[in-house]
């Protein structure tokens, strides 16, 4: 049961860890292509200023400024490129597929998250934490364990009672050459008792006394994964909310940053 735990319990945890890694890649993915059309509209921008600058109509240091930015954003531009490379090659090696491996993302999934948006969850710190003491397969194993060391107690204390064995035996043998032929004087028998008592128990004592020190910890060791569990709870519930909080504010930029484009677009 505890290695099936474990085992599901490490299931999810890299079914998240698969999900990170790869919305990490999308984003690079999505920042690299943000990057490309900042570089085509910096180097359109430098041709329209060197033709103004031609005519007369701009200086040669408006012209340079242009360049320089320019050059700026190709640089940007091949810092994340490589990124995005090395961040692919850690996301295959990973998977624990070849490096040259052929691997294409679909970025239309960022454009189904932006549909989606993001759902605040209605429930309250308590609740969540009543659902994780409840369902964590971790939390269920260590107490679990609590209950294995109190059994080991019963076993140990078990060993510490005095132990009395009964012993029979009884032969009866035929007479020679007459193998059907028996003689009640040729019937013997012995009965005997083994009693111990619970004078010399001193290894038992000691296997009694760490059964009971291993209660003790198990049990501190359920409290502190159920305390732990708790604080987790919190601070996931507050760092969601300022996640949401966040991404409602970046929202409001984004859609500030393209009007700004578009009038940009509309004055030139």
């Amino acid at each position: 049961v505890y290695a099936v735990r474990a085992f599901e319990t490490f299931r999810r945890d890299f079914a998240l860890d698969v999900a990170d890694r790869l919305y990490g890649l999308l984003q690079q993915l999505d920042t690299v292509a943000n990057e490309e059309s900042n570089f085509e509209n910096l180097v359109v921008l430098r041709e329209r200023n060197e033709a103004l600058a031609e005519a007369g109509r701009l200086t040669d240091v408006q012209v340079d400024q242009a360049r320089q930015d320019e050059l700026r954003s190709k640089n940007r531009l091949i810092d994340v490129q490589q990124g995005f490379a090395a961040s692919l090659d850690s996301f295959k090696l990973f998977l624990g597929l070849p490096i040259d491996t052929d691997v294409e993302l679909d970025a239309s999934e960022l454009d189904r998250l932006v549909e989606a948006g993001v759902q605040a969850i209605d429930l309250e710190a308590s609740e969540l934490e009543q659902q994780a003491l409840l369902a964590r397969l971790d939390l269920l194993t260590t107490r679990d364990r609590k209950a294995d060391a109190e059994r080991q107690v019963e076993v140990a204390a078990d060993a510490l009672r005095s132990i009395l064995d009964v012993r029979a035996d009884a032969a009866w043998s035929s007479r020679s050459g007459r193998p059907l032929d028996f003689d009640g004087d040729d019937l013997s028998w012995t009965l005997g008792l083994d009693l111990d008592l619970p004078i010399d128990r001193f290894s038992e004592r000691n296997r009694y006394r760490s059964a009971l020190i291993a209660v003790e910890a198990a049990g501190r060791d359920v409290v502190d994964l159920e305390d732990r569990i708790r604080v987790a709870v919190r601070d996931d519930l507050r760092r969601l909310g300022t996640t949401l909080e966040s991404y409602n504010i970046q929202r409001n930029a984004v859609e500030l940053a393209r009007r700004r484009v578009e009038r940009t677009n509309l004055s030139r």
